[in-house]
């Protein structure tokens, strides 16, 4: 079975699909600041000097995050727990949704740029949705779980108070 890293160097060693994960990186905040940081652990030695930038950009979306957790908690509260509960799981629900279909589409792009084999190109299509159907019986909880995060007042201010 492959792994994260052994995909990953698969697209560095070959300048087409290292051109098209570079373009989809880039194309915007969509995959949040946690997938910068995963991609700054898979980064090779050649490449390091990009790490403190992909690093800190993973940072910043954790202090956003932190806060945002922290409002929405301040907000349920309030009384609104039942509805930013089910904004949560349709946001959720959505973005796994998305990640599956962008996943498949990179997948089979790079499969046919690198002339990957019809039985591994099936075997990563089965891959992405089996951690689509995961995601969406058992993985999307933690993501509309609302809990306390780690960092308290991550954007360093003072919080407004919840309004009616």
């Amino acid at each position: 079975m492959p792994s994260a890293r052994s995909l990953f160097q698969e697209i560095l060693d070959h300048d087409e699909p290292f051109r098209l994960f570079c373009s989809i990186a880039a194309g915007g905040e969509a995959q949040g600041g946690w997938e910068n940081g995963r991609i700054a652990a898979l980064v090779p030695p050649a490449l390091r000097a990009l790490a403190p930038k992909i690093a800190r950009h993973a940072t910043d979306e954790d202090n956003r995050l932190a806060y945002t957790r922290e409002e929405l908690l301040r907000l349920a509260a309030a009384g609104h727990g039942p509805f930013i509960r089910r904004t949560l799981r349709t946001c959720a629900l959505a973005e796994i949704r998305v990640h599956r279909d962008v996943s498949l589409a990179v997948m089979a792009r790079t499969g046919r740029v690198l002339g990957r084999p019809r039985t591994r190109r099936a075997l990563l299509t089965a891959a992405v949705h089996a951690v689509y159907a995961y995601e969406r019986l058992a993985g999307r909880r933690r993501m509309v779980t609302l809990g306390m995060p780690e960092r308290l007042d991550a954007l360093g201010g003072p919080t407004a108070p919840a309004h009616e």
